[in-house]
């Protein structure tokens, strides 16, 4: 069904130990709390999802499920759209995006509900929220599946009675999400496992995907876009303490925590802005039984329980820097883009780039692009930049899918 899958590792919505404190979590105490989740097993599963009537009124495939990651029962959530207007049939003509959320514990259904999905889910006025239709979601041109991940984010579960279900560092996290791809393509129950060989699957992690390690795993992978991505964080502290990685977690929450106080409450994924993101209505949207029913999704998972344990797990690993896998991606001659928005503070753009890229005769931001190596940022965005600049954002990745394929 899968031509080309175009792996974008979505670096977004990215926590601090403030957001978890706010919700009474402390998650700095390493002590997770799981003793009051439902025991249940997630097999890997895949449910066809019917958006067709009001207020959605959606014309293409959604699908949605589940893919066990081999650790008992935990398993990663997802839901797929297939590029408007095409029949299942024919979805193995357009490429296909993966987008992931950070956090670590972000729900990619953020990305889905309020970024690039075919539908925003917003505050209203007479109601706990309203659907509105996304005029420039990247599901008009391309195939688009969001995946919880790691385990116990967002719709996905870490099952307790595994001894480690958590992940600790990326390697944990890219392990599971081989296994979830694995389990997408060859698994009976699986959304395509009749429509594409195992040697076109591609990974998440540049270990894994590397061809002479993995036995060309990594022809299906022909771009990876990284959006306001934190994969050197040395460079967002000014002082460095070699290794304390701890420590210097807790000094990047400090450093936040001070600069939104001495500002008044500065949101600080976009400077412009003094109002937090409404995160909380996407988890009533997908808790509620109606949304919970239409999207199959199983009683037993609460969306958003477990991400508080799933950032404590990563607290150490968070500020390791990973920029030398996005250098074997590059060595192994895969594109890369690595977008950041012009406001965003959490993760800020690292200077201003000489060349501007322009939408409709406006400059929408500035890039600079060396060999497969692209870089960009969008002006007038914070840290969700498809939420800020729809339009912008969907020309970039059209440009970006084009160079790649």
């Amino acid at each position: 069904m899968i031509v080309a899958l175009l792996l974008l590792a979505a670096v977004q919505s990215l926590y601090t130990s403030s957001f978890w404190e706010k919700k009474g979590i402390n998650v700095r105490d390493q002590l997770l709390d799981d003793e009051n989740t439902q025991a249940v097993y997630l097999q890997t599963s895949c449910t066809d999802v019917d958006l067709s009537v009001p207020p959605y009124s959606h014309n293409g495939v959604v699908m949605s499920g589940y893919l066990n990651v081999n650790k008992a029962g935990s398993g990663l959530g997802f839901i797929f759209y297939g590029k408007e207007g095409a029949s299942k049939a024919t979805l193995k003509n357009f490429p296909t995006i993966i987008w992931l959320n950070g956090g670590p514990g972000s729900s990619s259904q953020l990305g889905n509900f309020m970024e690039l999905g075919p539908h925003f889910v917003r505050p209203a006025a007479m109601a706990p929220y309203e659907i509105v239709k996304n005029n420039y979601t990247w599901v008009k041109e391309y195939n688009v599946i969001f995946v919880d991940q790691p385990v116990g984010t967002g719709l996905s579960y870490a099952d307790p009675q595994h001894p480690s279900p958590y992940c600790k560092n990326m390697t944990d996290v890219a392990n599971d999400f081989y296994y979830a791809l694995k389990e997408l393509y060859q698994n009976p129950n699986g959304c395509f496992n009749k429509s594409e060989s195992p040697e076109r699957i591609p990974s998440s992690c540049s270990e894994r995907a590397m061809p002479e390690k993995n036995k060309g795993f990594l022809t299906g992978l022909k771009g990876v876009a990284i959006g306001d991505g934190f994969t050197h964080p040395y460079h967002i502290l000014t002082q460095e303490r070699f290794r304390q990685w701890v420590d210097l977690h807790d000094t990047f929450d400090l450093a936040l925590d001070l600069i939104v106080n001495m500002s008044g409450g500065v949101n600080v994924y976009d400077i412009t802005k003094y109002r937090e993101y409404p995160v909380e209505l996407i988890a009533s949207f997908l808790e509620s039984p109606d949304n919970k029913k239409r999207f199959a999704l199983n009683d037993g998972v609460t969306f958003g329980k477990q991400s508080g344990n799933v950032y404590e797990a990563l607290y150490a690993d968070f500020m390791y820097q990973y920029v030398h896998l996005v250098e074997m991606l590059l060595e192994a001659k895969v594109n890369v883009l690595i977008y950041n928005g012009q406001n965003d503070l959490i993760v800020e753009t690292p200077g201003t780039f000489k060349w501007p890229w322009k939408v409709k005769d406006k400059v929408a931001g500035f890039y600079k692009i060396v060999g497969n190596l692209e870089l960009r940022t969008v002006n007038d965005a914070g840290h969700l930049v498809p939420m800020d600049q729809g339009e912008n954002s969907l020309e970039m990745v059209k440009s970006f899918v084009k160079r790649s394929l």
